[in-house]
């Protein structure tokens, strides 16, 4: 079956907001083109976190987020993703789109505003590398280590049974 729409409906001009686990707050992002035939959205994201959005009203004056951090220079943050609008983001209400030039960036999945936060930790003088409070923080020999000991537990229950030391039967 062909769709000419993803399953949860996006219009040119939407904005949706979601919960930035960077950040700590919520951001929000403006959907600014749809091209049906790539099954893609271009999404602008904005300057913007807060508490949670119920509309378009409670982000005031919205500005697209111009990237500054490293070697950026000033770039819109923006990029044309998969149309399908991940369940975590809400869409708060439209407003006409607030860039109408295209993005030549792709990517799969939508953001959730890591670039917002990557720009906030720039912006505060800080240069030394920004770590998401998410993100993974073990060595290549805890991984390892981890990896041998499931595999080991993994060996001694059987899949007929799910019983430490038994045998499948042959």
């Amino acid at each position: 079956m062909r769709r000419d729409q993803p399953p949860r409906p996006v219009a040119v001009g939407d904005v949706v907001a979601v919960y930035s686990e960077a950040l700590g707050v919520w951001t929000a992002s403006q959907v600014i083109g749809i091209d049906v035939a790539e099954k893609c959205a271009a999404v602008l994201e904005l300057d913007w976190s807060g508490p949670e959005p119920a509309t378009v009203a409670d982000l005031g004056d919205v500005q697209p987020l111009r990237l500054t951090h490293h070697s950026w220079g000033g770039k819109l943050s923006h990029c044309n993703r998969s149309w399908v609008l991940p369940r975590s983001f809400t869409v708060i209400g439209s407003l006409p789109p607030l860039v109408t030039s295209p993005s030549y960036s792709y990517a799969s999945v939508w953001g959730r505003g890591e670039q917002l936060a990557l720009q906030r930790h720039w912006d505060s003088g800080d240069r030394e590398d920004w770590d998401a409070p998410y993100a993974l923080t073990c060595t290549a020999e805890e991984l390892v280590a981890d990896h041998t000991s499931r595999r080991a537990r993994a060996s001694n229950t059987s899949p007929s049974t799910g019983s430490p030391g038994s045998t499948a039967p042959s």
